[in-house]
């Protein structure tokens, strides 16, 4: 009959099991804290350093805009019809697209529209920053996170739970956290460049798109009624659209949004972003800069 016996109990003939010896738990702290201190290490030496480099308005000499009302209002409506543009060119389905694209093919054609970008302004972007899809599907959604940066690795990775129409936005962005940049506006900004520069109709439209949610929050804030006719104003297949981002989205419940906003929101104020998780939104700014100063 075959069986298998327990290493621990196999020794050589006429000896005896070897002792093992108990760690004490000031061993056991000592070890977790050294290895937790090469985590920290290899964090900023890889990448964590970043947060203390200059802003990208700063960088580069720009004199920022920051949008009133009106202001708001007149990008509001460009962008909300620049999306319906896109959405026609893209197809006249009142229905929500179906977007399947091949995300290697995806994933090459945003790296080489960012690094045109890049280094069109002097900046460095070598390398070949890989983003991948983090499985199981809502693995970060739950954590109310689209997509994340690991250093140790150098990889971004996004949420495959994200509706497909979001991917290129989201890639983009996470491309850029992987060149260096750090704050989560600046890295928004980036990656809406990044997608409307594209010769790709639908990694254009998830830029544009991606855009006017922050601005059409934006305009919610300022006020309500604004905001209804703006979204009046939108496509049936753009309505679609963004009812079906938000079913994906809902799939996956927060898990402790307060918390997990609380912590992320220290972080990032820990690390010099002053406006902590209100940081995402500054892509508002920053487009409209580089709007004025490119003559776009």
């Amino acid at each position: 009959m075959l069986f298998t016996t327990p290493a621990c109990q196999v020794t050589q003939a006429g000896s005896y099991p070897e002792e093992h010896v108990k760690l004490t738990w000031m061993d056991q702290f000592l070890s977790t804290f050294n290895i937790l201190g090469w985590v920290i290490f290899l964090f900023y030496f890889l990448w964590g350093f970043n947060y203390y480099r200059p802003s990208w308005i700063e960088k580069h000499g720009l004199t920022a805009v920051y949008p009133d009302s009106v202001m708001l209002m007149q990008e509001m409506q460009l962008v909300s019809a620049k999306v319906n543009a896109l959405r026609i060119k893209i197809s006249k389905d009142t229905s929500a697209l179906a977007y399947h694209p091949d995300w290697t093919m995806m994933e090459n054609d945003i790296r080489i529209e960012q690094k045109r970008f890049l280094t069109s302004y002097g900046d460095k972007a070598t390398g070949r920053v890989r983003i991948r899809q983090l499985f199981p599907k809502g693995i970060l959604l739950s954590l109310s996170t689209a997509g994340i940066y690991i250093p140790l690795v150098c990889e971004g990775h996004i949420d495959p739970g994200l509706n497909p129409i979001q991917w290129p936005f989201t890639l983009a962005h996470e491309m850029a956290h992987g060149y260096g940049y750090t704050d989560e506006g600046e890295c928004n900004f980036i990656g809406f460049v990044t997608c409307i520069k594209s010769e790709n109709s639908h990694i254009q439209y998830s830029g544009w798109l991606g855009y006017w949610r922050y601005l059409y929050r934006e305009v919610d804030h300022l006020s309500e009624e604004r905001a209804d006719n703006v979204y009046a104003s939108m496509l049936p297949g753009v309505k679609a659209d963004l009812k079906a981002i938000r079913k994906d989205i809902n799939r996956y419940p927060d898990i402790l949004p307060w918390f997990r906003d609380v912590i992320y929101d220290l972080y990032l104020k820990s690390h010099g972003m002053s406006d902590g998780l209100a940081s995402y939104d500054g892509i508002i700014s920053l487009v409209l800069t580089w709007k004025k100063e490119a003559g776009y």
